[in-house]
Formats: C-alpha cells, structure tokens, sequence
C-alpha cells in the first residue's frame, strides 16, 4: 500500500561504576583499633550503596554523611575470628546491583606482655628471664632499666639472659 512511517529512539549506553578503595582492599588493624576509615572511590553514575560486615556481627559500621566512606570497629566476634570483610554493593543507574567488592580486614590481637616472675641473682652469675606467659606476642624487645649496665644476649627472644657487669654488682651491695 506503499504507506511508511519511521520513528527515533535515542539509546543512551550508561558505563557501569568503577569502585575502589583507599588504601586498598586489604589491611590489618589492632583489635583495639576503633573506627577504622573505609573510604571507597567511584567513578561513574550510581543509585544506591550497600555496605554490610560479613559475618554479620563481625563489627559495626558507621556510615558516613558522603555514603562512599564508613568507619568499621570489631566486635569480640570478629576479634576471636581474626578477621572481617567490610562489603560494598552498587547498584547501577538501571537499579542492578553490581558485583560486591570486598575490603579484608584482618584483626591483629592487642599483645599482653608478661615478663615472668621476679628473680635474684647471685654475684656475676646469668639469669634466664622467661617472656612465654605473653600473650598474642609476635616479637620480643627486652631493655635494661636506666642505670643498669649488664646486658640481655638476644634482646628480641622470649628468653634472654641477662649477666650483670660489674658496675651492677658493686651497686647492688651497697
């Protein structure tokens, strides 16, 4: 019947958000570490935000007024694990929610020195000092108090020995 008719339709293509974080998407706090700054970057258009602890009760999230940055503090449930995900869901401007993007956190235990009992020794003889009982310890420093001369052989074990000098003799028997 050689009756057309055409019509337009303008496609707009939205690229999908870039998300990253400051500081990266791994990082170890102490557990006595409290809110502790997650501050995401995206790039592009959104909708919504989603952040979320995984496990559930592994910390708490404040969110902050931007909505791109949080401040997480562990719980005793996410300090007995050891760590925690810090969680970010996107959803895009056609409301779909993107991949989420995780934050590691581990939880580093807050080390409880104990330096053992009080010992005495006998003229220039060595001693064993014994750290063990510390809790949580990854290293080990030992120093001598102000005025003490004697030294510690090695300083960053559990159990250095100490020997007096002669200057730590002398002053004891006074």
């Amino acid at each position: 019947n050689g009756c057309t008719t055409t019509n337009n339709v303008t496609i707009t293509v939205e690229p999908e958000p870039g998300i990253s974080f400051t500081g990266g998407t791994s990082r170890s706090i102490c557990e006595t570490d409290m809110d502790e700054l997650i501050q995401a970057n995206i790039t592009g258009n959104y909708n919504t935000l989603n952040w979320e602890v995984v496990p559930a009760g592994a910390g708490t999230l404040n969110i902050l007024p931007s909505g791109t940055e949080v401040e997480f503090t562990p719980s005793a449930t996410g300090i007995a694990a050891g760590s925690a995900i810090v969680r970010l869901t996107v959803t895009n401007t056609c409301n779909v929610a993107l991949p989420p993007q995780d934050v590691n956190i581990t939880i580093d235990r807050q080390s409880i020195a104990d330096a053992g009992t009080d010992l005495q020794v006998c003229g220039d003889s060595s001693i064993t000092l014994d750290g063990t009982a510390s809790q949580f310890a990854t290293s080990y420093s030992w120093s001598v108090p102000s005025g003490i001369t004697g030294t510690l052989s090695p300083a960053n074990t559990a159990t250095p020995v100490y020997t007096p000098s002669a200057s730590d003799i002398a002053d004891a028997s006074t």
